[in-house]
């Protein structure tokens, strides 16, 4: 006669484990169900629909860049630099008109803007820009105007 052995069996979770998972699946479900409102969130399983609702994305974050790039050109489009009336037949340059003003080899771009409100002699430049900062010219007190 062959000696069977007795195999320790588990502790009884086997049965009531099963149980519990399914149960928490159910509870996972329902949660998942309530929450979703009821919206198919998938995307369409078909290419036409797939395709109009990422057209639809697509023209929608255009809108949106085209709003930002408009921000970003308003906060960096830098002012024409007034100068007066006299200065501006002094150095034949006109309004509009591409200019650098410099001093020691050292110049910065502006756009001419005359304006009779302005003392001769004087020019106000940007400050605090990514380009052609009036920093540049610090300490100067005497500039040179050349035109582009």
């Amino acid at each position: 006669m062959t000696d069977r052995r007795e195999q320790p069996r588990g502790h009884g979770w086997g049965s009531l484990g099963v149980a519990l998972v399914l149960a928490l699946a159910v509870v996972l479900f329902a949660i998942s169900a309530r929450t979703s409102g009821g919206v198919d969130a998938r995307q369409p399983q078909d290419l036409a629909g797939l395709a109009e609702v990422e057209a639809a994305r697509v023209a929608e974050l255009e809108q949106q860049v085209a709003v930002l790039q408009a921000e970003i050109e308003a906060l960096t489009d830098v002012e024409p630099e007034p100068l007066s009336p006299a200065d501006a037949e002094r150095l034949g340059v006109a309004n509009g008109q591409k200019v650098q003003v410099g001093v020691n080899g050292t110049a910065v771009r502006a756009t001419v803007a005359v304006r009779s409100d302005m003392p001769a002699g004087t020019v106000f430049l940007e400050e605090n820009v990514a380009e052609d900062n009036a920093n540049a010219l610090d300490g100067a007190e005497l500039v040179e105007v050349r035109t582009s």
